[in-house]
């Protein structure tokens, strides 16, 4: 028998992620995106719920729970629907520490991997984009040289929060799989998006039943009805192919084109689904009572930038 959904613990896990992104993230996002600040103690509370430091094997001290491409899925949707930017720094340490996990020497995994099973939130990323203009994912142009006992590295990198040094050739002198790699980041940046585009039906959804205009509910014009119709249609389309990358991944198939088919659906839906979020809000959707035009923000740069999470 063929199943869609989750497990019990699964769902279990994505109850607990979403209490959290309705507590923690959704009152937060606001304020942190006209401060442009990123609070220490919402980065220590999102550590806590053990998304990094579970993936970890015991002997390298972290919570054995063993990892999951599916769950970890469903819980980047339900953070992005509290809030993709919070989403996205909450697990930045998760793109060092998953390929590290896939790709790493036992050597780089004895020095690193401890640093992400403790208590408290320990910041690294994946620097991946390069700052030219015909970037390519597939094709990159830093590169590390042997020099002493260590690499020298020379290029250029950018969009890399929180981190300053670098684990100079990942999985030594074997190297990493890149297909795999990519495939993770791919599927997990369709996953915010999947929440992003969530919450905005979530949103828009009851206000048109609510908003009165011309004696009845907006819901009930015909032109705001197939609006809502269709975002519904393309959330659910977009999490049966995240579901699906995610499912070969777990199941060290290989998932290239499913997660590239992915991100690329997420890529032209979630903008639609954003700009028609705004289109329900009418003149709502612009001001501070309301955080569509927040996520509009959110949407087009989360479409432009594929190594913001990570499987």
């Amino acid at each position: 028998m063929i199943s869609f959904g989750p497990t019990e613990e699964q769902e279990l896990v994505r109850d607990t992620v979403h209490e959290f992104a309705q507590s923690e993230m959704r009152e937060r996002a606001r304020p942190c995106d006209e401060k442009r600040e990123l609070p220490d103690e919402f980065l220590q509370k999102s550590w806590e719920l053990g998304l990094v430091a579970g993936a970890i094997p015991e002997a390298y001290g972290g919570g054995g729970t063993g990892r999951s491409p599916v769950t970890n899925a469903l819980v980047l949707e339900e953070l992005a629907w509290g809030d993709v930017p919070l989403a996205a720094a909450a697990l930045t340490p998760g793109l060092f520490a998953q390929p590290l996990l896939d790709f790493g020497t036992d050597a780089q995994k004895q020095q690193f991997l401890p640093l992400f099973a403790g208590s408290r939130f320990h910041a690294a990323t994946l620097a991946l984009l390069e700052p030219t203009f015909s970037f390519e994912v597939s094709s990159l142009r830093t590169v590390a040289e042997p020099k002493g006992s260590g690499f020298s590295l020379s290029g250029k990198k950018r969009l890399v929060p929180l981190e300053r040094d670098a684990v100079a050739r990942l999985g030594g002198e074997r190297g990493i799989d890149g297909s795999r790699l990519l495939a993770m980041l791919r599927t997990a940046t369709a996953a915010l998006g999947l929440g992003l585009a969530r919450g905005v039906y979530e949103l828009a959804l009851p206000y048109a039943k609510e908003r009165v205009a011309f004696g009845q509910p907006i819901a009930q014009k015909q032109a705001i009805a197939f609006m809502l119709a269709e975002m519904q249609i393309e959330v659910s389309s977009l999490r049966h192919l995240v579901w699906k990358a995610a499912s070969l991944l777990e199941h060290g198939l290989d998932a290239s084109r499913a997660a590239t088919l992915a991100l690329a659906y997420a890529t032209r839906e979630v903008m639609k689904i954003a700009d028609n979020g705004l289109q329900i809000f009418g003149g709502h959707g612009y001001i501070r009572e309301y955080p569509v035009e927040m996520w509009y923000r959110n949407a087009r740069a989360l479409t432009v930038n594929e190594s913001v999470a990570a499987l």
